[in-house]
Parts: C-alpha cells; structure tokens; sequence
C-alpha cells in the first residue's frame, strides 16, 4: 500500500492491540479498524478487559470501524448484542452483516462507532454538535436521545415493547405526511436495525432553530402571552382539521423559533382521533393547562392538573361572554377551531382578548382573588358562627346532665 501509494503517509506497526492501545494520543488517528480481533480477545483476556480497552479507545479517536463474531461457537463468552462490544461511542450504526455457514452459523456484523459523526447510507456524515441525555446509551439503554447535527436533528429510540414502537411509528408516519408543510421539519431518513435485546430507530429530520417554550418563558423576557397561545391554539386547529390531536400540550413541547414563531414537537404524541374533546378530557384539559402556565408562569405546569377551578381561573383573563361561550361548546363540534373563534375572532373590540394588557390582566385576577378570598372568610366566619352556637348548646347540656346526676345520687 505504501509503494502503490507514495504520497499517503502510510506506516505499518506489528503490535498487541491491547498495548498499542495506550500509546494512541488524543486526535492522533482519524479513523481505527479493528476487523475480527474483539470476540478473540474477549475469549482469552475477558469481555469486560475488551470493553474497558474500547471505551479507552473511543475517547482518543474520532470514528472507528468493528468487525466480530457474535454466535456459533463464540456465543459462550461474547455479549449478545454488538453495541456491548462498543461503549463509549456516542454513536453506533451496523452498516452490514455477514453470515457465514462455514463458520457454525456465525454472524458476523460490521459496524461504524463515532463521537463526532453520524453516518447514514442516504445521507453520509453529520457532524455531532451537541447530544442531549445520556451519551452513554448503549450500555444504559436509555430510550430516547437527541442528536444536533448542523440544520438537522436526529431522535434516536430504543425500543423494548410494543408500546415504544407504536410512539416512534408514529412520529415516522406523522413526519412523512405532514414534514416540510406549514414550518414543520422535513424528514430525511429513518433508520432501524434490530438486536436481541430490541430496536433501535433514528429519525433525522430539519432542526428548529430556537428554544424550547418553558425555557423562553423561564428567561423573563417579555413576551406576547396572548400571542403564543393564539399560535398554539393556531396549531391544534390545523392537526384538527387533518383528523388529528396532540396528546401532550405542554411549554416544553412547543419550540419557540428564533422567527419568533411557536411550532409544535414531540411527534409521537401527535395521533388520530377518535378521542373526546369536551371539558374536562384530554387534551382540552392539557390545553388550559398550558394556557395557565404561558399566562401564570410562577405556577408548576401541572399545579391545577387536579383542581376544579382551572378552567374558571381563565374568568380572570376573558369577559364573562366570552367564558360563557366557552362552557356551550360541544363535543359534536370542532372543539379547537370553535375555542379560537370565540377567543380570536368573533369578539367585538371592547371584548377582545388581545385588549387587555398584561398589567390589566394581572389587576383583574389579583382584585377577582380578593373578591373570592373575601367570600370565603364571610362563609367561613359564618361557619365559625354556627359552630359557636352549637359549642353553647353542648355546654349547656353537659351541664343539665351534671345536674341530673346529682340529683340520682341525692346531692343538691
């Protein structure tokens, strides 16, 4: 390779993988081949030896190519599963495998481990900016991670039963109808490969540039309040009329995009009807929810996940017309598309949402709690009332029963 090749730099080192191992420097080599050499060595120095060495490995290189035997005779002292052959890499893909008869029915996989790039047949390199959750996810296991590649995202699922499967089919199917229409991210490529342990699926589509809704509320910069829940409101009317709902309305699954504009995430919570939209269902109720987190931000997402007064706590923010409007939608009818009509569009001026300032708003809610605090002490005190009353009663019969008794036993 050398002679036919003069102007590679090409050297040639015989030595024992395991030794040659510590002597690599950090960046020193781009890429690293290790073909058919793990599952001999994991049988004569041990798979956890081999593992320890990879992870070493990972941490020194930017990409490397594995080639191992994983059943037939080697089953008795390799892992199931070629990714527990490979720790430390951020990511790992098997790009073919081989099975040779010849050899007890031995499948042999090939596979690219990286902590700089992804790689995808229909797509080539992605270079990793940033991962979120656990990088260590093949020997953990985890689920879910999320992957930032330049102008591209990729979801990374680890899928173990049906029900994980149905979520990720699902964000695949919603992504390959409605990608790229109205700001939602276009789908690239989905790939899936299964092992003994599950699947594991990526899905690589655009990436939304922004922050996440809670994290732009949380910053305490000034914001349109009423405007971002008239763009989500926007959204749940667009997936009702395609006969679809999201079933998981939070600040967290809403990206607040560097446009200014709000766009919907978490695809796998995004399914078919049927499902009951009337108060208090989901996800009627997981949307006033999220209108009392954008407008009362200090408050837990979920703090009146379990109170009855959540939807009147929107009397503080509405007219009272416009509340009552409200309460006579039925479920027979668009719930979503009739709820941004009445709060968006059909109001005359002097009613309109959008009239009010936030300062406004905040005085109104703070007088209308006064107005219900002081309604409660008045019922309370005439609780008190009552309750004093009876106090009285009991005293005084205690003490003709007092009597009573001295009189039986002969006293006064």
């Amino acid at each position: 390779m050398a002679a036919e090749n003069p102007d590679l730099k090409i050297r040639f080192v015989q030595a024992k993988i395991e030794e040659f191992v510590t002597t690599i420097q950090d960046g020193e080599y781009d890429l690293v081949l290790m073909l058919s050499v793990l599952h001999n060595m994991s049988k004569y120095l041990g798979v956890k030896f081999v593992q320890d060495m990879v992870e070493e490995l990972s941490k020194k290189i930017h990409n490397g190519i594995f080639e191992f035997a994983l059943e037939g005779v080697h089953r008795s002292y390799i892992p199931k599963n070629y990714r527990d052959f490979l720790p430390g890499f951020d990511f790992t893909i098997m790009l073919m495998q081989s099975d040779s008869r010849k050899r007890n029915g031995v499948k042999r996989p090939l596979c690219f481990s990286s902590n700089k790039y992804l790689y995808f047949e229909k797509l080539g390199m992605l270079q990793i900016d940033q991962i979120s959750y656990n990088v260590h996810s093949y020997l953990a296991k985890t689920d879910v991670m999320h992957y930032y590649c330049g102008d591209k995202f990729v979801k990374y699922f680890y899928v173990k039963g049906q029900g994980q499967l149905n979520k990720a089919q699902t964000e695949i199917n919603f992504l390959q109808s409605f990608g790229g229409q109205n700001g939602l991210p276009k789908l690239y490529a989905v790939h899936a490969e299964q092992d003994e342990g599950g699947m594991q699926i990526f899905i690589v589509r655009d990436k939304i540039e922004g922050v996440t809704l809670a994290e732009k509320i949380s910053s305490g910069e000034n914001l349109d309040r009423w405007n971002v829940i008239k763009q989500a409101l926007k959204w749940m009317v667009l997936l009702e009329e395609q006969g679809y709902y999201h079933g998981d309305i939070q600040t967290s699954n809403f990206i607040f995009g560097n446009d200014g504009k709000i766009y919907p995430i978490d695809y796998e919570e995004i399914r078919k009807f049927p499902v009951v939209l009337i108060w208090p269902y989901k996800p009627v109720l997981l949307f006033f929810i999220f209108m009392n987190s954008v407008l009362e931000p200090n408050n837990k997402p979920f703090a009146f996940h379990r109170q009855p007064q959540l939807l009147t706590k929107l009397k503080n923010y509405i007219p009272a017309k416009k509340y009552e409007q409200i309460l006579k939608i039925k479920e027979s009818e668009k719930y979503f598309a009739r709820l941004y009509e009445i709060l968006f569009e059909s109001a005359t001026v002097e009613d309109s949402v959008e009239g009010y300032t936030m300062a406004e708003l905040e005085t109104l809610a703070i007088e209308k709690y006064l107005e219900e605090i002081g309604q409660m002490l008045k019922v309370y005190q005439e609780k008190f009332q009552k309750m004093d009353a009876l106090i009285d009663i009991v005293i005084n019969q205690q003490k003709q029963i007092e009597q009573l008794e001295n009189i039986i036993k002969g006293g006064d």
